[in-house]
């Protein structure tokens, strides 16, 4: 029996949270009725190393910004390795991936959403709900997204479609088993946030707000996991706060799940975002989560059970939330229960790959094309 092609473009296979999504999915999809693909349009990137064998990596390795002859060399590939669905993911991929998709005369396109809110960018909506007609269904990580492109980005109702990330657990449970932390570790006054050091995660608000509980509790220290165009501007931030002894940056790491176990309380910050699987990692590792009341983190954080929810841009709220957390431990350890309790209900890796396998199956047959 033939089995589905398909194909994901991606900017690269650099760290992020769609990234990592797109590289569980491949990984995960069923062997005997898939062959995953992925297509990076400006570089691969770290998290290469982290797809399976099996799986084709292609590079165009193109600098950003708008690149013409992009679609008739995706359509060449996509000829080439007769693909029978192309999935593109967010708004820059869409540009290309889309057009050369119906050029090749792809049965099946898809475009992914994963949090790059098209309302907020006036040209970009604009654009979006013409290109977006051309693909067969659009794919949110939420159903709160799902909302939003319909709502506020014109999208068709009957066209947009959510799938809820998941995470692997068990990789979770067993970095558990593997280190049980000594009791005066786990009582280090950790506080953690994990992602690009970009404008959109208003890290300088968590800086500021760490100055406040560092008043308060002078033995706590503030971790940033990742790395980005800020760092510069942010160490600025934290030298004067007078806070080089208290705040690390540890740049892009590859034991990231053993860096949660250190950690008392994670926070998340953020202006805006998708569904942070950042968040939901967190919770895996039993975390009370600290985060802004925007985008899906309502969704993921169960407000005074699993964490506290906070208003973005109050560096005083975000303190006090974090302060009543690292003030009452048997409070930490009962929302870190209930978080991972939570992602373990609603939130597993199986349940999403599943749910792209049955979009994928469902629209090739309708396309009625040839497979076994």
């Amino acid at each position: 029996m033939k089995k589905i092609s398909v194909m994901h473009i991606l900017p690269s296979l650099e760290v992020g949270g769609m990234e990592k999504g797109v590289v569980n999915v491949v990984n995960g999809l069923d062997r005997s009725r898939f062959r995953p693909f992925i297509c990076c349009l400006e570089k691969e990137g770290a998290l290469r190393a982290n797809v399976k064998e099996d799986v084709k990596v292609f590079n165009f390795n193109q600098p950003p910004g708008v690149r013409f002859f992009l679609p008739f060399w995706l359509q060449g590939l996509f000829r080439r390795e007769k693909v029978d669905i192309v999935h593109t993911h967010n708004f820059y991929t869409s540009l290309y991936g889309i057009i050369a998709a119906r050029l090749a005369r792809v049965p099946v396109v898809i475009h992914g959403e994963h949090g790059l809110m098209l309302q907020d960018r006036p040209r970009r909506k604009r654009i979006g709900k013409i290109l977006y007609n051309f693909a067969d269904v659009i794919l949110t990580v939420s159903e709160n997204l799902k909302h939003m492109l319909v709502n506020d980005g014109g999208m068709r109702r009957d066209k947009v479609f959510a799938v809820l990330n998941g995470i692997d657990l068990k990789k979770f449970d067993m970095i558990l088993k593997q280190q049980e932390m000594a009791d005066n570790e786990k009582n280090n006054l950790i506080i953690g946030t994990v992602g690009r050091l970009v404008p959109v995660k208003d890290y300088p608000t968590l800086l500021k707000a760490f100055s406040i509980i560092h008043s308060a509790f002078p033995q706590a220290q503030l971790i940033f996991v990742g790395d980005g165009p800020l760092k510069g501007k942010l160490q600025s931030i934290r030298d004067s706060l007078n806070l080089k002894e208290s705040v690390r940056f540890l740049g892009q790491r590859e034991d990231v799940h053993e860096l949660y176990r250190r950690m008392r309380v994670f926070v998340l910050c953020s202006l805006s975002e998708g569904m942070s699987n950042v968040i939901l990692e967190a919770m895996a590792s039993r975390l009370p989560v600290v985060a802004t009341a925007v985008g899906d983190n309502p969704l993921l954080v169960d407000n005074g059970k699993t964490g506290i929810l906070v208003t973005a841009e109050k560096p005083q709220e975000l303190a006090q939330a974090i302060i009543s957390i690292l003030a009452d431990a048997n409070k930490a350890e009962e929302m870190g229960k209930a978080g991972y309790a939570r992602v373990k209900e609603r939130f597993g890796l199986e349940e999403m790959i599943s749910g792209y396998e049955k979009v994928y199956a469902h629209l090739v047959g309708k396309k009625g094309v040839g497979r076994s």
